[in-house]
Parts: C-alpha cells; structure tokens; sequence
C-alpha cells in the first residue's frame, strides 16, 4: 500500500495538523507515504516536517490564486510524481489538488477528498460534478455528510466519518500553568482573531457578568483582527479584566490549565474545531454553538452549553453566568469532557480508523 497525500498549504494550520498526523502515523506502520505541500508562498509547515522527520515534496506549487501557467506546471509535475511514486491511494484535502489529482490519474488509483469545514461541504459552482469524481469523501462530522449528501447528491456509501482527534497525554489537567493563580474564574477562548471567529460577541457577554462577578477573560491568538477586539475592549473598560496571551504553541496546554470555561464560538479553517477538543482533554467545560463537529463534541447540559448562534450575546452571557457561579457543576461538566475525548476523540484510536480506511480500499482494487 502506497499513500499520497497532497495539501495546498505551507502553514501549519489545523487541517495540516491532522495531515501530518496521518502521515507520521503511516510512516511508523510502513506504509510508504509521501506528502506534497504548497511552494507559493512558502511557510512554516516545512519546519515541522523536517523535525519530524516527514516524507515529503515541494515539486508542486500549488497557488492559492488560479494561474494558468502554475496549474499546467503542476499538472505534469503530478503526473511525473504518481509515475515515479505508483500510490494506491491520493488522499487530497482542498479543491485545487483534487481538480488536479482528477485530471491527472487513472482509475486504477482511488482518490479521497477530505472535507474540513462547513464551507467546503455546501454547494458551489461545480462542486457536485468534482466531488462526484471522487472514489471517497473523509469528512469530519455528521452535519458535513448530510450537506455533501443534501447539497452534492453524493451517495452515503462514498462518505467516511472520522473525527478529530487530541493528544490526550498532552492535553491534561495535571503540569504547569502559563499564569499564576488567582481567585477569578477565568473564561478563555484560542481562536484566531479574524472577524466571524465571534470574539466581539464573547466580550460583551463578558461585559455583561464582569461587574457582578470576580471574572478575567483570556483570549489567545494573533490575527488581523486583534485590534478590533482590543479597541472594543478598551471602549468597554475592561482593560484590567481581559488579558491578552499572543499565539501560543507549546505553552497551550499550560494555558488551558489556568482556564475554568472554555468557549469557542465558530469554526475556523479546521472544522474539528480542536480547540474544543483541546479544552476538553484539559478538564474544562464548554460553551459554544450548535454547528458542525460542535454538535457531535460537545453534549448540551452535559460538558457544556451549546447556544444557538454566536451572536446570541444574552443567551451567552447566561450560560456563562452558570458556570461562572457553580463551581460544582463546572467540576462535573470538566470531568466529563474528558471522559468523552478518552473515549470518543483518542489520537492513536483514529489515527487506526485511518489506517483500516486505508487497507479496506486498497484491498478493493
């Protein structure tokens, strides 16, 4: 079994986190994999690999911009490669290299598209025609499978669940806190700061339980949005009540270890939204909304409250009021959201369902 993966990036963003898992994962299970990333513009993700040591290739570009001279590059370049390489599998995870990988390959050789967000999995102009050509569709959650099914009449037998997964020895309760204890309940949010991630809507609430409450907000993250959201809270007088951490890599898990509720009200280019994941291996309640992987992570009045839109700023300020003056039922909640990872989000138990995914399709041809 030979596999090929290919990702039209060159960050090291949540959907190229869950790749390289796989990838590294195959690797340690000998299977000959080799990953292909994007050149235009370059970035971090390369790093990361040679740290960890990745079968990879940056032969193709992969422009994000269509560019008639790059697509026709890349499109003998892919044809040399899957020669050279002979995979079984192509497993492609944003529209341009599935376009690509369908143009370029025979029949002999099945091709999965991965589904990573909402966005992906509605109905766009050719949408249905594309992913109709492919052998299988990986998608995230149910609510991506009823839209593919809904939207792009894919039938049910093509589509694979697999959830997100968390690195649950990492993500814990026990170790070191990035901030020195307190007596405020602290409410925290890691998202990146763009203008639908809700970060303005989470403020007010907070505005509305800070003054009757011993409360901080943390918000981790960098984006072109910060600046918005620290003028709002400025022009709130929150200054001395909502901190800012910057982008936190290694340092995250300490960080999740000072926070009491996390919240997380929208989906960012990883659809798994693994920072609820993250949170919720970290012991902490959850509050978010009802979309996407959300609904299949977090169980309502269970490990958390799930509201009706990120933009319901009264309903959010509510269920964070709960929380907030319940200490008992935040330890309840924590514990399990814990338990739900360890049974329902392992890393090593998806990464197997990847693996068997993988075996039962080459096994088919």
């Amino acid at each position: 079994m030979k596999i090929l993966h290919i990702i039209s990036t060159s960050k090291w963003t949540g959907s190229a986190t869950y790749a390289v898992d796989i990838v590294e994962y195959l690797q340690n299970k000998g299977v000959d994999t080799l990953l292909i990333i994007r050149t235009i513009p370059s970035g971090n993700l390369k790093e990361i690999l040679k740290i960890k040591k990745i079968n990879y290739s940056e032969k193709l570009k992969l422009y994000k911009k269509f560019n008639p001279i790059y697509f026709c590059l890349d499109f003998f370049n892919l044809k040399k490669i899957i020669k050279d390489f002979s995979p079984n599998i192509i497993h492609v995870h944003y529209s341009l290299e599935n376009i690509l990988s369908i143009l370029t390959i025979n029949k002999k050789i099945n091709i999965i598209r991965s589904i990573h967000n909402t966005k992906s999995s509605l109905k766009k102009p050719f949408s249905k025609f594309i992913l109709n050509k492919n052998n299988f569709i990986h998608t995230v959650c149910s609510e991506y499978k009823n839209n593919l099914i809904k939207y792009n009449n894919i039938p049910q037998n093509k589509i694979k669940i697999i959830s997100g997964w968390v690195d649950t020895n990492k993500f814990n309760s026990n170790g070191e806190k990035f901030l020195k204890d307190d007596n405020y309940i602290k409410i925290g949010m890691v998202a990146r700061f763009q203008k639908h991630r809700g970060h303005e809507y989470l403020v007010k609430a907070f505005k509305k339980i800070s003054d009757t409450n011993k409360v901080k907000l943390i918000l981790t993250g960098r984006g072109e949005y910060k600046s918005n959201i620290e003028k709002l809270v400025k022009e709130l007088k929150l200054e001395d009540k909502v901190i800012f951490t910057g982008y936190l890599k290694e340092k995250l898990p300490d960080l999740l270890r000072n926070l009491d509720i996390f919240v997380l009200l929208e989906e960012g280019t990883d659809g798994t939204c693994r920072a609820i994941l993250e949170a919720m291996a970290t012991g902490l309640p959850i509050v978010s909304v009802k979309k996407g992987a959300i609904i299949d992570t977090v169980v309502n009045n269970k490990n958390g409250y799930l509201i009706d839109s990120k933009n319901n700023i009264e309903q959010l300020a509510e269920k964070l009021n709960i929380l907030v003056k319940n200490k008992d039922l935040r330890k309840n909640f924590g514990e399990k959201s814990r338990k739900i990872v360890l049974e329902k989000f392992n890393k090593e138990k998806k990464l197997e369902e990847f693996f068997n995914f993988y075996k039962e399709i080459a096994g088919s041809n």
